[in-house]
């Protein structure tokens, strides 16, 4: 699940060098009565190619590639009850390239606001709440709720949503009591679109990035024991 994305996307056969996690094997397309191929039109634009393609990078290296399609998604309810979202567009990857914990995950669904985010078809005002397991424990798991299920509580911040992103205002960090050495200019947003804080549940940090350097190593160096 990313916040920082809203594509949602899933590994197909045939896919290379795709695996099938312990759980979960690779997505059939040709199996499936409710797929269909996402064919050139107005949704996207192709350069020699009759069904739409989709190249999605992510910070770093980490990159799925392959093509789009619609396909039937059903939830369940916390009450038990199912929902069903019928032609949902989705990736159907065929390639990957560096993704973190990749032997684990079998896809990544984008809950970003962007007009491929799969909240668009919740509702008018979609919600959704996430509940992070123990990272310690190898057999704890975690809960995605979505809709009305979706149970808001505790501290609470005020976010604006722009270029499908989730952006928060930052005046400080703090850790254990400590007020981190950064200066407050690190968070401010500008025009720009790499500025700001945004809140993105599938990013890995890259230290490489000269404008992220000291405020990495500092927050770094407060959770390196942990």
């Amino acid at each position: 699940m990313a916040t920082g994305s809203s594509l949602l996307w899933i590994k197909c056969l045939p896919c290379q060098p795709c695996s099938p996690t312990p759980q979960t094997p690779l997505y059939d397309p040709n199996k499936s009565s409710t797929y269909a191929p996402k064919m050139c039109d107005s949704y996207c634009v192709c350069q020699g190619f009759d069904q739409c393609a989709f190249n999605k990078s992510y910070a770093g290296a980490p990159r799925a590639e392959g093509t789009y399609g619609t396909e039937l998604v059903r939830f369940t309810a916390w009450h038990d009850a199912q929902k069903n979202l019928d032609k949902v567009v989705f990736g159907c990857c065929r390639k990957t390239q560096d993704l973190p914990g990749e032997s684990l995950m079998t896809g990544v669904l984008g809950l970003g606001t962007g007009s491929e985010s799969i909240l668009k078809r919740i509702g008018p005002r979609p919600k959704f709440s996430y509940c992070i397991g123990d990272p310690r424990n190898p057999f704890a798991s975690s809960r995605l709720e979505i809709g009305e299920g979706a149970t808001l509580q505790g501290v609470w911040t005020t976010y604006v949503t722009e270029f499908g992103l989730y952006y928060v205002t930052v005046e400080r960090m703090s850790f254990d009591g400590l007020t981190l050495d950064i200066p407050s200019s690190a968070f401010v947003k500008t025009p720009a679109f790499d500025t700001g804080v945004i809140l993105d549940s599938g990013a890995q940090v890259n230290p490489s990035h000269s404008n992220l350097q000291p405020q990495y190593y500092c927050i770094h160096l407060c959770f390196q024991d942990i």
